[in-house]
């Protein structure tokens, strides 16, 4: 780290990214989504409570606020309100806006800029680098790309620090930035590079979909010849709590009493958790676990079940008997042979629409039994 001339005391910054508040996985159905996007904010709300009771004097958003560039008014009005308690302790919030520069005026973090709770940094057009008296040390603060076109001077008397969601833009080790704080890798992380110091503060948002084990923040502190120190915090309830279950534990029993009675002190208490199944499961024992009952009643008690199926092999049965296939596969094999060829023959066509009829009549049957 080259040393900076100047005298200041030291000061505390809260690094944070993929807050992705406002985020809508696909996987989830409409009550799931209302509770995973109630903790999405919950954990972008613990970063700034974080923030108040270190009394740190800055936070840098590294990219992703928003799941997308223009989030929904009631997105907006939920940051605005952590922004605004860390304005009003006099904590300055820089963040990076990665949207498109010609489509800047319209996004959410455009719209935290003018109502005065952050300011914005932009890898390209004028916003691109700001500069910013903290504490007695002065900062500027921008897009990597941006402090990539600067000349290093070993002169001045300022902290240089660029935001980046664009790993390639550390290829390079010729930067004029102090600390680069990376946003784009959802684990944290810290290395040099060259003279610079590079932070990967992690992701705060929960994840429903990859196995993360750690969501939180950085913490470094700063004096004029660079970074002190620096620390990763996870966020408490945020990592989901995996259960695993077998097939073999599951075979003899009621699979459904077994997993309530596994789950019983989690529902309610933890705001996430994902049911990991592991073996050979045949179509009626799936059907007699219940999971769709148990997620229904978890989300009425406040926590996220996620089913983790990665693990799990289904049985077809002995080879000389017909394979059993849920309707949907039916309807798909069979609507894939009939598009498959644009001169499909009778027989395809046959063999296409039994398998359509065929699969009607196995649902109806297992609705009336």
């Amino acid at each position: 780290m080259r040393f900076l001339r100047g005298s200041a005391e030291s000061i505390r910054a809260v690094l944070t990214a993929g807050s992705h508040i406002g985020d809508a996985p696909s996987s989830l159905n409409p009550e799931q989504l209302v509770l995973f996007q109630a903790h999405t904010r919950r954990s972008f709300a613990a970063v700034v409570d974080q923030a108040l009771a270190d009394d740190a004097d800055l936070i840098l958003i590294a990219g992703g606020l928003f799941a997308r560039s223009e989030p929904g008014l009631d997105d907006i009005r939920f940051a605005s309100q952590c922004l605004k308690r860390a304005r009003e302790a006099g904590i300055v919030s820089i963040a990076l806006d990665e949207a498109d520069e010609a489509a800047t005026d319209g996004t959410g973090i455009a719209f935290l800029e003018e109502l005065g709770l952050l300011a914005a940094v932009r890898p390209g057009g004028l916003a691109h680098t700001r500069t910013v008296q903290v504490a007695g040390l002065t900062l500027e603060i921008g897009s990597a790309s941006a402090m990539n076109h600067v000349e290093p001077a070993a002169d001045r008397s300022f902290l240089r620090i660029a935001l980046s969601i664009d790993a390639e833009a550390l290829e390079s080790r010729e930067t004029a930035a102090d600390v680069i704080v990376l946003g784009n890798r959802p684990e944290p992380g810290q290395r040099r590079l060259g003279d610079a110091f590079v932070i990967c503060p992690g992701w705060s948002a929960p994840s429903v979909t990859e196995r993360r084990t750690e969501s939180g923040f950085a913490v470094i502190d700063l004096d004029h010849e660079g970074v002190i120190g620096a620390e990763f915090r996870e966020l408490a309830g945020v990592a989901p709590v995996v259960v695993s279950f077998s097939a073999a534990d599951l075979v003899d029993r009621d699979p459904a009493a077994a997993i309530r009675e596994r789950l019983a002190t989690l529902i309610g208490e933890a705001p996430l958790v994902t049911l990991e199944f592991e073996g050979e499961f045949s179509r009626e024992l799936w059907h007699r676990c219940r999971v769709g009952d148990l997620s229904r009643r978890a989300s009425a008690a406040g926590t996220l079940v996620h089913v983790d199926l990665a693990q799990l092999r289904v049985s077809s049965g002995p080879a000389e008997a017909q394979p059993t296939r849920s309707f949907m596969v039916e309807v798909r094999r069979a609507a894939e042979q009939l598009s498959g060829s644009p001169d499909c023959d009778a027989d395809t066509m046959a063999r296409a629409r039994r398998a359509v009829v065929d699969g009607f009549r196995r649902r109806a049957g297992s609705h009336a039994a």
